[in-house]
């Protein structure tokens, strides 16, 4: 059978294409089209397109196609947590509240195989046995259907972390989910027991290798828009020990923190909350520009010897100016009245989803940058901080240390 000659290829080519109808040019969000015209059962939004999309897997793959090779020698589980929206989220809320879908990517003689399973969160089972969305925005009950409002409204899709024997789903708004390292089966809420009274935990717990303990924060620890903070610490075997309680200089959004030997460091963003804000089913976040970012100064230990003018169970906070120091890299001592801490930093509002109550929006040419931070704990609460030292200028967004030699 002879092949085609050009002209033959060159008209079968164009009858193909004449069934195939062209993308029809329906404007929707942006540069969004609906493909060929017709309307996706999803909202089309930008933190739901691209690299964005919804995955929506659940299983097993083994035996992973590998580009290059992969030494004999590694051997150990890499896990992954990721925002992963199961159903049409509302489409007023902002791009942090989707599901926690964790992947567990299992390295043995140079091959790799991976496995991946929602957590199956209270939010996620409600909504996937309705079949429809029924939180609405983060972190606001008032937004939420009636019928979920006492619900932990928490998909824990932030950070993972191992400690006794827990696989821990985290979110900051509420306590962790415990999961099951091998089967990644959701074993349940809140592992621990109430040890402590709080209704939170720090997406970003420390781990100190040369203590062998997990040094804990939450914010918001009572209850929506509280002032409350706590730290503490648990042992191998996530018994807690050196729990303390302070209030917040106000109801502050505190994401991130550093540890040393004897101290920890908790660093408040510029956003406000209210109850009202949130009995008016606004946003529970609202950029301030007249407020400073903020560093609150937390003893450790008890029994640590304090620093001279300081007494026991004493916080102090420290001010630079309106910033968002992101994630942190680190933090040391130096002498016993400088702590030197390092982190991202961005001069304005990252988070455009949460603007300020004026409706202003983040400049679009916002600066970001890497620094270093010194606080003096002989100044009295309330003091300005010096400009950092910049270690980078350039944008360092979630910036990794070796972690065997945190606080040092």
């Amino acid at each position: 059978m002879n092949a085609p000659n050009e002209e033959t290829a060159a008209n079968a080519k164009e009858v193909l294409q004449s069934d195939v109808p062209a993308p029809t040019e329906v404007p929707v969000a942006g540069d969004e089209k609906y493909l060929h015209g017709l309307k996706p059962s999803w909202p089309v939004a930008a933190d739901l397109a691209s690299s964005n999309l919804p995955c929506h897997l659940e299983g097993e793959i083994s035996d992973l196609i590998v580009y290059g090779e992969i030494g004999k020698e590694i051997k150990g589980t890499f896990y992954r947590v990721m925002c992963d929206p199961f159903l049409p989220p509302d489409p007023n809320n902002v791009p942090l509240d989707g599901d926690g879908n964790i992947s567990a990517f299992r390295f043995h003689d140079g091959r790799v195989d991976m496995k991946m399973r929602y957590i199956e969160t209270e939010w996620y089972k409600l909504e996937r046995k309705a079949n429809r969305s029924l939180f609405g925005l983060y972190r606001n009950p008032y937004t939420h259907h009636p019928c979920v409002r006492a619900v932990v409204d928490s998909t824990a899709n932030t950070n993972l972390v191992y400690w006794a024997e827990h696989l821990l789903a985290l979110k900051e708004v509420a306590l962790p989910y415990a999961v099951d390292p091998q089967t990644l089966e959701t074993r349940g809420y809140d592992p621990f027991g109430s040890q402590v009274k709080s209704k939170t935990f720090t997406a970003h717990p420390k781990v100190d290798h040369f203590t062998n303990e997990l040094v804990v924060f939450g914010y918001e620890a009572k209850g929506l828009v509280t002032r409350d903070v706590v730290t503490y610490t648990r042992d191998r075997c996530g018994k807690v020990v050196d729990e303390l309680w302070l209030e917040a200089p106000w109801a502050s959004f505190i994401h991130d923190y550093i540890i040393t030997p004897n101290w920890l460091v908790l660093l408040c963003w510029p956003f406000e909350t209210s109850l009202a804000c949130c009995e008016a089913k606004k946003h529970h976040w609202a950029w301030n520009y007249d407020w400073n970012a903020t560093f609150i100064v937390v003893l450790r230990r008890k029994g640590t010897p304090l620093p001279a003018g300081w007494k026991q169970g004493e916080t102090r906070y420290y001010e630079w100016k309106n910033c968002m120091p992101i994630h942190t890299a680190g933090g040391w001592e130096d002498g016993d009245r400088t702590i030197y801490l390092e982190s991202s930093r961005v001069h304005g509002n990252t988070f455009p989803f949460f603007p300020s109550d004026d409706g202003r929006l983040p400049s679009p040419g916002t600066r970001a940058d890497f620094v270093r931070w010194e606080l003096d704990l002989s100044a009295p609460t309330g003091s300005s901080i010096p400009d950092p030292k910049i270690i980078l200028d350039l944008p360092s967004e979630f910036p990794r240390t070796d972690e065997r030699f945190i606080t040092k």
